[in-house]
């Protein structure tokens, strides 16, 4: 059994029984952490995909286990809530964030059942930039009654731009995507609820009320400020490039790793608990 110490002692009492709201994408959902489970193959000798209601149970509880999210609320033995469906985009969030404050239940939780006061810590996780074009483009060119029916469709727009026009549209997103952000963690901030970021890419590193909340993702003895930092230094980190524990043909999935998942979990309890003191 891990041993309690005063520093994470420290944060318990601060927590006061008070739960985690994580909101991200499917990094933080857990993608591909099922296929880390020891009987992740069908009757055919043939690997899973990703979670789906026909999966094994087994491998959707393995998954939820040994996400970061899971794992930070379990290291305090507290509860934590986040999307119960994976959220591809800040937008889409910011949004989930916003019904929880209202109260608007959803098919799955009855948010009007949860107060602010229930929760302590909001862990925001930043996806990819391009994932919020078709917010971008309703809001800003619908007056040319350039409206997108689906993110593939904006997302293959955006791609077919020239730079010098891609680089004015992600400007642009980056803007506003933060005034969302940044408006909905007010409200929580407001409410006595302390808000982090982890961020997949460093579309916001130069956006400061992001990059002062930003938890700082210790691996391999160095800090970084996204995920993407430390793929690039580190492949393995990713599912595909796992060849430790999967041996020469890993599972051909592009998310966190199992390894990824644990350095984000102890970087967030080291910093809650460095800031405790």
């Amino acid at each position: 059994m891990e041993m309690i110490t005063s520093l994470q002692q420290n944060y318990y009492m601060k927590l006061q029984d008070r739960g985690f709201i994580f909101a991200g994408c499917s990094f933080t959902f857990g993608y591909g952490l099922n296929y880390y489970y020891h009987d992740h193959t069908e009757d055919n000798g043939t690997a899973y995909g990703h979670i789906s209601p026909t999966s094994p149970q087994a491998h959707l509880l393995y998954q939820y286990s040994k996400r970061f999210s899971n794992k930070v609320a379990n290291h305090y033995n507290t509860f934590h809530i986040q999307p119960e469906r994976v959220s591809g985009s800040d937008i889409v969030n910011v949004e989930w964030l916003t019904n929880l404050l209202e109260g608007k239940d959803s098919d799955f939780i009855n948010y009007s059942n949860f107060k602010t006061k229930d929760f302590h810590t909001l862990i925001f996780q930043t996806s990819f930039i391009d994932r919020n074009i078709e917010f971008l483009y309703n809001k800003i060119y619908k007056e040319n009654g350039k409206l997108f029916e689906s993110l593939d469709e904006a997302v293959d727009y955006l791609h077919g731009l020239e730079t010098k026009d891609k680089g004015f549209i992600y400007n642009q997103l980056i803007k506003l995507t933060e005034e969302k952000i940044k408006q909905v963690c007010n409200k929580f901030e407001l409410d006595d609820i302390n808000v982090y970021f982890i961020n997949a890419t460093d579309c916001y590193k130069n956006i400061k009320h992001i990059k002062d909340r930003t938890i700082y993702i210790e691996h391999n003895g160095k800090k970084y400020f996204c995920i993407d930092e430390i793929t690039d230094d580190d492949e393995s980190t990713r599912i595909a490039f796992d060849t430790k524990f999967f041996g020469n043909e890993p599972p051909h999935d592009f998310h966190p790793s199992l390894d990824m998942h644990h350095s984000i979990y102890k970087s967030i309890v080291n910093t809650l608990e460095g800031e405790s003191n």
